[in-house]
This record gives C-alpha cells, structure tokens and sequence, in this order.
C-alpha cells in the first residue's frame, strides 16, 4: 500500500501539469480527454469484478499493476489529446481492477471485522505515501526531463508493488473460486442488478463521498472565492483533513470493534452534516474566523471519513454472496467512482446557484444515509450492519 501510493502520489498532483508543460498539450484539450478517459475507465470495473470471481481477486490485483506499469511508461511518449484520452482510460482501468479487487483479495487473507481494520490501516498507509510522493515529486517537477521521470517512477513503484502482492499472497495466487456454467455466470451478473438492497447501499456510498470529495473537489475554492481566505489555505485544509483521517483511523476502528456498524456509520453521518453546515453562513465566516472555521470543518469531515469509509467497503463486501465477491465489488467501486468523476460539475453547479445552497445540498445528501440504513438494516443479515463483533 506505501509503494502503490508513493507512485500515485507523485503523479496525482502533476497530472494536468504533465499533459500542458512536458507534453506541449492545450489545457482545455487535456482535461476533455482525461475526463472521457475516465469515464471509459470505469466501466472497466463490470468486466475485473466477473475475472475475480472467475480466477481470484489476487490475480486481478496484480494484473490491475501490470497495466499502469506499462501505462505510465508510455506517458512520455504521448504527443496528441487522442492519445491522452487512451493513456488514461487504460490506467483508469487499471485503477478500477485494483478497487474491484482490493476488499475481495484483502477479505480472502483476513476475515469478520479484521477486514475493517485492515482497510482502515491501508487508508492510513495510502495517505502517508501520497502525501510524501508529492513531496518528493515537487523535487522533479521544475522540468520536461523531471516530470518525464515521475511517469517513469510512477510506473516503477507499480512494479515494485506487483511483486509485493505476489509475495504476501503466495499460494493463494493458485487457488480458483468455485464456479459453475457461462449461462450461471450471466445469471449471477445480473443478479447483482436485481439486488436492491445491495444497489441502495451503493447509493448511500455515493452520498458519503458527495460529502468526502467536496472538502477537497470544491471547498479549496470556495475557501479563494466565497471565504476571501489566504491563499496558502486551502493546500494546508487538504493536508489537515488528511492528518485527521490518519490520526482518527486507529481509534475509531477501536471504538467500531465494540459497536455495530450501523451505529458507528450513524456517527459519521452526524459528523459529515455538522462539518458542512458550518460553511452555509459564509457572511460570518470572514475575516480571522476563516482559518479556525476551515480547520474545524475538515478536522471533523476527515474523522467523518476515517469512520465511513472502511466501514462502507467492510459492509458491501460482507453483504455479497460467496462466488460474486468480485462482481459485487465492481458495481460498489463503479458507483464511488461515478460519484468522484461527477462531483465537480455538481459542486460547480450549486455552487453557481450560491455557496449557502451548495453546503446545504451537500449536507442534505449525506442526511439521506441515515433512513437509508435504517431501511437497511433489516434487509441483510446481522452480521453486515446490525451485529457487534464476537470478539467485543
């Protein structure tokens, strides 16, 4: 998880950079094209989730790694917006295969609420190394032979954490899920489809990171724009809000060991509406209170975060039959993905309308989680989200 992030972290913030300086490519003509690479690369999930039931989430894991290796090799060799759009997809779609089979493979290894802990850890984990790749990739990114060398480090670090996977799965890599006929993997794809309450717990994670993606998405401008904040905020609002998911990882999932998941996904929906609101009254926030008001709002958004998110993918993969882990995983991980690759342009959108109206919609969405787990909660069994761990 450090090695896979250390390499993400050094490309991530100078991806539009890469295409614009190194690349000689128009700023406009890049984003279209890695936007609809994006949107292609998602779909690549429905197809990864089918593999990794079929031949083992591990193999789709490493498999996911082998295709950024070569990816982010070629990044430097790309010279038209066409040939952006193609680059992307192909790493979007190795991106996707990896979170299609991160929980499946991680569940395969560990079992019950370890898995929460687990996922909590690799959050944390993942966090530190995007954090230090960027900084390392600040070093190298002064130059056309600098950012060359990111891409190509970037692609090294994916190799690296291929062979890592092979080493800490070992054995596991051969074994096969039991399967049936062509005709009952079909039945078994749509049935995820006809699953609602799994497809209505897939929207309570796309309204959980509506509200996780804005701290980072939009707030940075309404912080410049709306707040008339300083200008080193809202870089040092995304490195708190980081900090606090780090710091709040390890105890949360502590408390979480004694409480069921519901109760604990109730708390961070609490926390998630109580950080927004505060930004609806942008008239007071001004002046000194802006830094404070900011600090507060993302400290208490990322101990929101720490809280959801491994409690969420816990959750959906414990709610996915045995044999469909995979396909499960991919429609979970399809619709986070839809929810990221969408929420600028519905930020943007409310954001136009007005800021009070923005943290308002985004407050009442993250809301509707709360009667949706309610409804939940009778629709699965004990052990998703009504259950207190054995070990409690």
């Amino acid at each position: 998880m450090i090695v896979d992030s250390l390499g993400s972290g050094m490309w991530m913030p100078f991806a539009i950079i890469f295409f614009t300086r190194a690349q000689g490519q128009d700023l406009g003509a890049t984003g279209l094209a890695m936007t609809v690479g994006s949107f292609v690369g998602l779909m690549a999930g429905f197809a990864s989730g089918h593999v990794a039931d079929r031949y083992g989430a591990g193999l789709v894991a490493i498999a996911s790694h082998v295709v950024r290796v070569l990816s982010f090799a070629a990044y430097p060799f790309v010279e038209s917006p066409w040939l952006i759009a193609v680059v992307v997809a192909v790493t979007a779609c190795g991106e996707r295969m990896l979170w299609t089979a991160r929980t499946p493979m991680i569940s395969s290894i560990f079992a019950g609420r370890s898995v929460d802990n687990i996922l909590g850890l690799s959050g944390v984990l993942s966090i530190m190394g995007l954090g230090v790749g960027a900084g390392v990739a600040g070093l190298l990114a002064d130059s056309v032979g600098g950012l060359h060398l990111i891409a190509w480090l970037n692609s090294a670090s994916f190799a690296v954490t291929g062979v890592l996977l092979v080493a800490a799965l070992g054995s596991r890599l051969l074994d096969r899920p039991a399967i049936g006929s062509t005709a009952d993997a079909l039945t078994s794809m749509g049935s995820v489809w006809r699953d609602r309450p799994y497809l209505q717990l897939c929207l309570a994670q796309v309204l959980f990171v509506l509200a996780a993606a804005s701290y980072v998405l939009i707030l940075p401008l309404v912080i410049i724009e709306v707040l008339h904040g300083p200008t080193w905020l809202p870089a040092a609002s995304i490195v708190i809000g980081n900090v606090a998911i780090a710091l709040a990882q390890r105890p949360v999932l502590k408390v979480s060991r004694r409480l069921p998941r519901s109760r604990m996904l109730f708390v961070s929906v609490g926390l998630y509406a109580a950080s927004l609101l505060l930004l609806v009254p942008d008239a007071l926030v001004r002046g000194a209170l802006v830094v404070p008001v900011v600090v507060v709002v993302v400290v208490v958004g990322g101990v929101a975060e720490a809280t959801a998110t491994p409690l969420m993918l816990s959750a959906a993969n414990e709610a996915a039959p045995e044999g469909q882990k995979g396909r499960y995983s991919a429609v979970f991980q399809t619709a986070w993905g839809v929810a990221e690759v969408a929420g600028p342009l519905v930020y943007t959108t409310l954001l136009a309308v007005g800021n009070a109206v923005l943290w308002l919609s985004v407050t009442a969405a993250v809301l509707l989680v709360a009667p949706l787990l309610l409804r939940l909660r009778s629709m699965f069994p004990p052990q998703v989200l009504q259950e207190v761990p054995a070990a409690a």
